[in-house]
């Protein structure tokens, strides 16, 4: 992030999560994207209109992340893509092979990608043929993008299964990756309870120089607000960016389960705050 400003001023530029759509060509009974409120941003834009969108920033853009969902079943992620200059990291499944989405002039703007491995490292649905193979979509972006950092992200549900770990960093060293455990996610068990935290950050940067967008192009500060819909700072498609904040700003709705962005700031106690803070 950059310094903080004095006053009120545009950010320098922007850091966004990017999710072009909530669907998914897996169905994992563990997965955080349970969280998201479907039925709120169940639905997508078209290519055409994110790349109006995005066109329209008028900040630069220094980074975007593109999750989901599964990112790559959104049929017109590449035309988006390759639409702009910025830099961009990627978590996907792999199911569909990269070649699809992935095209050779967005290949040296590629910072990582982060490849979920839901399966045992030597179940048959990873080490098919084709465009089914996992292992073979992992070769094929580190021949492809040899600067990216390309991450198997394993996830772990059985503590004891120990020979999935090993074969899993085993599998990830032969093809000059890294690997990253990952284990069962919870944040899915809050959707109807938000475990908000007492207390407030002060001048948190969500909202003012990193956003999270959704399919239907709303706008939440962090991550956490947007996985229980709370505190929506617009839609794109109707509000534009001038909904992005002048200024980092206190926040009091801590979600510090699952917020990425409260991590490393300074949290206040109730005690500390005054009765209309709180």
């Amino acid at each position: 992030m950059t310094a903080a400003p004095d006053g009120p001023e545009p950010a320098e530029s922007l850091s966004l999560i990017w999710m072009p759509t909530m669907k998914c060509n897996l169905c994992c009974a563990y997965c955080a994207a349970r969280a998201f409120p479907n039925v709120t941003h169940g639905g997508h834009l078209p290519p055409k209109e994110w790349r109006r969108l995005f066109s329209e920033c008028p900040t630069p853009i220094r980074q975007v992340a593109i999750t989901g969902g599964e990112p790559s079943v959104y049929g017109g992620l590449g035309e988006v893509i390759d639409a702009f200059d910025w830099p961009f990291c990627v978590d996907t499944n792999l199911r569909i092979h990269p070649e699809k989405w992935l095209h050779p002039d967005a290949y040296e703007r590629v910072v990582a990608i982060n490849a979920g491995l839901q399966f045992h490292p030597d179940h048959p649905e990873v080490n098919g043929s084709g465009l089914q193979g996992y292992w073979e979509h992992i070769a094929w972006l580190r021949e492809k993008l040899p600067q990216a950092q390309i991450v198997v992200v394993q996830v772990y549900l059985w503590r004891d299964m120990p020979e999935q770990w090993e074969r899993g960093i085993a599998r990830a060293a032969d093809l000059g990756v890294e690997h990253r455990p990952t284990t069962f996610d919870d944040r899915f068990l809050f959707k109807e309870v938000v475990p908000v935290k007492p207390g407030m950050a002060e001048a948190c940067w969500g909202g003012y120089d990193f956003a999270m967008i959704m399919p239907d192009s709303a706008v939440y500060r962090c991550i956490g607000h947007a996985y229980h819909a709370v505190d929506c700072l617009g839609k794109l498609t109707e509000n534009g960016w001038g909904i992005m904040l002048e200024a980092p700003h206190d926040c009091t709705t801590l979600l510090c389960t699952v917020c990425d962005m409260c991590k490393g700031k300074e949290v206040l106690p109730v005690s500390t705050m005054t009765k209309q803070e709180v």
